[in-house]
């Protein structure tokens, strides 16, 4: 067992809460991952649910105070103009008719929009209350679609493979679920986006 492997077990069986929520700070994709480890009875899944939750929101709600902050505001104009993604940004938001709430839920489904995203509409004004409302019901409805199926595949490694006893080849699977759990969902929001597009 490495170090960093060591570490990632002790912190995960030790301070569960603080793993969940570390992660929720980091990506949605590492929530998948503990969720599938839950599955495989690693962390408590309603821990993984409710402090990885907590993780997003705080996070995504320091990326809105950044954007409205006048010390940021002048630089993430200009740096807005220049991004890459921000093209990707305005197929998502004209696919979804300006929703915001479908907007900010597609976003968590594709690499790089997430955050552009969220400075993207706290640049242009929106109010705190406003975008909190939509994230939140935007994350809620990532949350009953996607842990459920990583808990669920987890749980299934158990029953499936039941003399998968090594931690460390517990957590690889995990990863190798997290990794093509994203690029399948993001291969289809792409998709959806492009198929309507062409409409």
């Amino acid at each position: 067992m490495t170090t960093i492997t060591g570490i990632f077990i002790y912190t995960l069986l030790h301070y569960p809460k603080v793993m969940a929520f570390g992660a929720g700070i980091l990506a949605e994709e590492l929530l998948l991952f503990l969720s599938f480890l839950s599955g495989h009875n690693l962390i408590d899944f309603k821990t993984v649910l409710i402090f990885g939750f907590l993780g997003a929101m705080v996070i995504d709600s320091i990326y809105y105070f950044i954007a409205r902050s006048s010390f940021f505001k002048k630089y993430i104009e200009n740096r807005m103009k220049s991004i890459r993604s921000i093209g990707l940004i305005k197929k998502i938001d004209k696919f979804a008719n300006h929703n915001i709430f479908i907007t900010l839920f597609l976003s968590k489904f594709i690499y790089g929009p997430r955050t552009i995203v969220i400075l993207n509409f706290a640049s242009n004004g929106m109010k705190y209350r406003k975008f909190l409302y939509n994230d939140v019901l935007a994350m809620l409805l990532w949350y009953i679609l996607l842990p459920p199926l990583a808990w669920a595949a987890g749980h299934g490694l158990i029953s499936s493979y039941g003399a998968v006893k090594e931690i460390e080849k517990t957590i690889g699977i995990a990863i190798l679920f997290m990794i093509a759990i994203y690029f399948i969902t993001e291969h289809i929001a792409l998709r959806v986006i492009r198929v309507k597009k062409k409409k």
